[in-house]
């Protein structure tokens, strides 16, 4: 029912007429649903470009976001594809898990949801290994023991495991998770060269993070920066996915379409409504 009521949402706000500047996508993260989430960055966005149209999309909302992401993405997918069958190419911004869940729906989409510019606003971009305050799955246990839970056939039914990376289990994240690692393409799977092709086609992919968030740990996750085997953070341009450009960032890297937009002091339920991320990180890719 919450899925009908959100397409019949969506129905209602594509009869209205184009503007000159492409949509604005959004997708909300975990315990989250679009209202009140992106109301100040849909406000933000209409005042600085008249007649933008602004979709928070309405999908696993609140308790529902847990749904494994691989069941999540089509549906998300086909939201997407109903705003860009009538109004062409659109920006796709993703907030916390929505980050994540935004990249993944560009790689599948086979090249028909026309997204041209990817926001990922504190997503877990290149995997969670840390437990924040009211993580509540987790709040009996340590990050070093996570993978007990995340690293089966159960623990991959919670959203948050789909992308729990623990740098020392390595060889039990790439056998049990069926989400990351795939769409990190380090796992071999049919689709891979069209993820990559998908997530090529990209004109730009903005990475925002800072270090003040508390939730994605380590904060440069964000950026696709994450812990080596030694816990030692390595930026994006150390990791392996983007050294052996396993589904693409090195490639719009060397085009000039890979930006890391970094704002300190931002605690991570705040970015939707922080002025100053909006200004310096999203508000230049909306035109």
């Amino acid at each position: 029912m919450k899925l009908l009521v959100g397409f019949l949402l969506l129905g209602v706000a594509l009869a209205a007429p184009r503007s000159s500047y492409r949509p604005l996508v959004m997708i909300h993260g975990i315990n989250q649903g679009p209202v009140p989430c992106f109301n100040d960055i849909s406000k933000w966005a209409q005042a600085d470009y008249p007649g933008i149209q602004t979709f928070a999309l309405s999908a696993f909302n609140d308790g529902d976001s847990y749904t494994p992401l691989n069941t999540q993405i089509p549906v998300w997918a086909e939201m997407v594809k109903n705003i860009t069958s009538q109004y062409g190419e659109i920006t796709l911004l993703g907030y916390s898990q929505g980050g994540i869940v935004s990249r993944a729906v560009v790689e599948y989409s086979n090249n028909d949801a026309m997204i041209h510019t990817l926001i990922s606003l504190s997503g877990p971009g290149a995997g969670e290994y840390g437990i924040p305050d009211k993580n509540f799955p987790f709040l009996n246990t340590t990050a070093s023991n996570v993978y007990l839970t995340c690293y089966n056939i159960l623990g991959q039914e919670i959203s948050v495991c789909n992308y729990w990376n623990d740098p020392r289990n390595q060889y039990l994240y790439k056998k049990f998770d069926h989400f990351l690692p795939v769409y990190n393409n380090i796992v071999s799977h049919p689709d891979s060269a069209m993820y990559k092709t998908n997530f090529e086609n990209l004109q730009q992919f903005t990475m925002i993070g800072g270090d003040g968030d508390g939730v994605i740990i380590p904060w440069q996750s964000a950026q696709y920066g994450f812990y080596d085997r030694n816990l030692n953070v390595q930026p994006y341009y150390q990791t392996t996915i983007y050294t052996e450009n396993t589904f693409g960032l090195q490639t719009l890297d060397s085009r000039g379409q890979l930006t890391p937009c970094t704002v300190n002091g931002v605690a991570h339920t705040s970015w939707p409504s922080s002025y100053t991320t909006y200004q310096q990180c999203i508000k230049p890719w909306l035109a």
